[in-house]
C-alpha cells in the first residue's frame, strides 16, 4: 500500500490509499472537434491520463525544458518564472544530493541505475473539477489522493518505487504527497503530517511558492537523513497585513501619549487656579 497526507490549509487527514484508476467527470481538456492546443494558461481541467508529462511535454508545463516540474495553469504567485526556476532547482537538488535506496528486498520494484536518488515531481493546478452535488470538502481530497497516486502511477519515475509525487490544486485548496514504498521508508506519513501542517502557514496567505519551497526544503533534509527542525515557521495570522497594524499600533500610541499630555496639562492648569485663588483670599 501507499501512504499520503493531504492537507486542506484548514486541517490536515492522515490516510492509506492504493494507487487509484480511472478518470474524474469533466476533467478533461475539450471534446474532438474542438481546439488541440491549450490554451497560454493550460486547459482549466486535467485527467491523471491528460496531464502533460513534464519531461516529454515540458511546453505544457509552462517550462523551458525537462524539469520533474508542471504547472500548466501557472498557479504560482509572484514572478511565476523564478518561482518556476527555483522550484525546479530544489527537484533536482533533491535527486543529486540523496542516494539510491533500493535494496536487495526491493528487486521486484527495481534497481539502481545510477540516475541519482530520490525523484520528487511537483503537479500543480488550478482546480480538480467535480460534480457540483459532490464538491465538498471530502470529495475534494478523496479526488487530489487518486489524483497524484493515479499521476505517480503513470508518471513511473522511480528506479524502485522510491519517487514521491506532491499535488496541489489551488481553488481546492488541498495538497497530497503520494509517496512509493521505498520512498515512504525515509518520508514517513508522520514527517509529511508536519511538513505538510508547517506548510499551511503560508498556504492560507496564498503563497503557494514559498510554501512549496518549504515543502521541498524539508522533504530534502528528510531524504538525505539530515537532522530537521520541523519548528513551525513564524507567521503573521491576521486578516490585515503586518504593516498596517504596526501603523495603527503607532497612531493609537500617539493618540494615547496626546490624551496624556492633555490630562497633566488640565491637572497643573487646574491646580494653579486653585493656588491662586487661595493666595488671593489669604490677602483679603
Amino acid at each position: 500500500s501507499m501512504l499520503a497526507l493531504v492537507s486542506l490549509f484548514s486541517f490536515s487527514v492522515l490516510v492509506s490509499a492504493e494507487i487509484g484508476g480511472g478518470a474524474f467527470p469533466m476533467t478533461g481538456p475539450p471534446p474532438r472537434g474542438g481546439p488541440t492546443t491549450p490554451p497560454a494558461n493550460g486547459w482549466g481541467v486535467y485527467t491523471p491520463q491528460s496531464y502533460p508529462d513534464s519531461i516529454s511535454d515540458f511546453a505544457a508545463c509552462q517550462m523551458p525544458g525537462e524539469s520533474f516540474l508542471c504547472d500548466p495553469n501557472r498557479i504560482l504567485d509572484g514572478n511565476v518564472t523564478e518561482a518556476h526556476r527555483q522550484l525546479d532547482h530544489s527537484l533536482n537538488s533533491i535527486r543529486s544530493t540523496t542516494q539510491c535506496a533500493c535494496t536487495a528486498a526491493d528487486a521486484n520494484f527495481g534497481v539502481c541505475k545510477g540516475e541519482g536518488g530520490y525523484t520528487v515531481s511537483l503537479a500543480l493546478v488550478d482546480k480538480i473539477a467535480l460534480d457540483a452535488n459532490n464538491d465538498n470538502k471530502v470529495d475534494r481530497i478523496n479526488a487530489a489522493m487518486k489524483f497524484a497516486n493515479t499521476l505517480r502511477g503513470i508518471q513511473d519515475r522511480g528506479q524502485c518505487d522510491d519517487d514521491i509525487l506532491v499535488f496541489l490544486s489551488r481553488e481546492d485548496q488541498v495538497m497530497w504527497t503520494s509517496t512509493g514504498d521505498v520512498a515512504g521508508r525515509a518520508l514517513t506519513v508522520e514527517l509529511i503530517n508536519e511538513v505538510t501542517l508547517n506548510a499551511e502557514t503560508y498556504f492560507v496567505r496564498g503563497e503557494y511558492t514559498a510554501g512549496l519551497s518549504y515543502t521541498l526544503d524539508k522533504y530534502g533534509q528528510i531524504l538525505r537523513g539530515e537532522q530537521v527542525d520541523l519548528t513551525p515557521p513564524s507567521g503573521w495570522y491576521w486578516p490585515f497585513p503586518l504593516w498596517a497594524v504596526i501603523t495603527i499600533g503607532v497612531v493609537l500610541g500617539l493618540v494615547a501619549l496626546a490624551l496624556l499630555a492633555l490630562s497633566i496639562y488640565g491637572c497643573t492648569r487646574c491646580c494653579c487656579t486653585e493656588k491662586d485663588e487661595y493666595q488671593m483670599g489669604t490677602r483679603m
